[in-house]
């Protein structure tokens, strides 16, 4: 997506306990990272070079999202989380 000049990329799932990283180009100092629930909303720096990291946490099922930007510039993606097979 892109926003002001600054576009988000990253994978659209994810596995709980471990980490995937979202490549920013442009112009973007944060993102939130909105897992719901216990987790709530995270927020991280953008460093030089535009690639963050992101923890999901260990037992997390469903989806979350990933936003820079406010307002009618807010842009994001959504990632899945799997639940385990038993």
């Amino acid at each position: 997506m892109t926003q002001g000049g600054a576009t988000i990329r990253g994978p659209g799932t994810g596995t709980a306990g471990s980490s995937i990283e979202v490549e920013i180009s442009g112009n973007a100092d944060t993102l939130q990272v909105a897992f719901g629930g216990p987790d709530g909303t995270k927020t991280f720096d953008v460093p030089p070079g535009g690639k963050v990291t992101i923890p999901i946490p260990p037992g997390f099922d469903g989806s979350f999202s990933i936003t820079m930007g406010s307002g009618l510039n807010r842009q994001g993606i959504t990632v899945e989380v799997p639940s385990p097979t038993p």
